[in-house]
């Protein structure tokens, strides 16, 4: 799967920098080896004085989140008992997508899971949000509207510190689709520990 590059520019400066920069594999590393996927943002650095990937630690999206998958596994559970029985078990229901119906929940399971973790994460949490890239704590959100669909110019309402301008977003007209061999690895409070190896089918 590939993404669209965004290009940031500034209306009153040479700055250059993309959306990009959030893509990637980024974990954080639990008791027991256990790994958990970092969400992530788009956000200004001013110790880096760019943008970069910082933690989202937003629970209101986490609980939201939280809810649809919940909800979603229950609809796919029931869906997958009345196939078990009624008029749905004397016409048979095809094999193919009972096995379809275990996966999904399977899958929803396991999201729930790691949900799950990530919200005791969240309220074990000392630390604000940090930098992915230095680690430091200095940093803001940059919120971003949708790129145009051409690559048109679309000024921002985000003013580039230090220098008083807007940033503008711009489709590139490229896309995204790199197979990262490596995962950053951070610790729970959101500090870079080191980069490790791992097979995308190991995690």
């Amino acid at each position: 799967m590939s993404t669209p590059v965004v290009k940031v520019q500034c209306t009153q400066c040479e700055f250059r920098s993309s959306t990009s920069v959030v893509e990637g594999r980024f974990a954080y590393e639990l008791p027991g080896d256990a790994r958990l996927s970092l969400r992530r943002r788009l956000g200004w650095c001013f110790d880096c004085a760019t943008i970069r990937p910082v933690e989202d630690l937003t629970r209101d999206s986490f609980e939201a989140e939280f809810t649809r998958l919940t909800s979603t596994l229950a609809k796919v559970e029931n869906e997958l008992a009345k196939s078990k029985t009624g008029i749905r078990a004397l016409f048979r229901w095809s094999e193919t997508r009972t096995k379809q119906s275990e996966r999904n929940i399977a899958f929803f399971r396991k999201q729930i899971s790691e949900a799950a973790l990530y919200g005791n994460l969240l309220a074990s949490r000392h630390s604000p949000p940090r930098c992915l890239q230095c680690s430091g704590q200095n940093v803001i959100p940059c919120e971003l509207p949708q790129a145009p669909k051409d690559t048109s110019l679309l000024v921002t309402r985000f003013v580039h510190p230090d220098c008083g301008g807007y940033l503008t977003i711009s489709d590139s007209g490229m896309r995204l689709a790199v197979n990262y061999p490596t995962v950053r690895i951070y610790s729970s409070e959101g500090v870079y520990l080191r980069d490790d190896d791992v097979p995308r089918d190991q995690w």
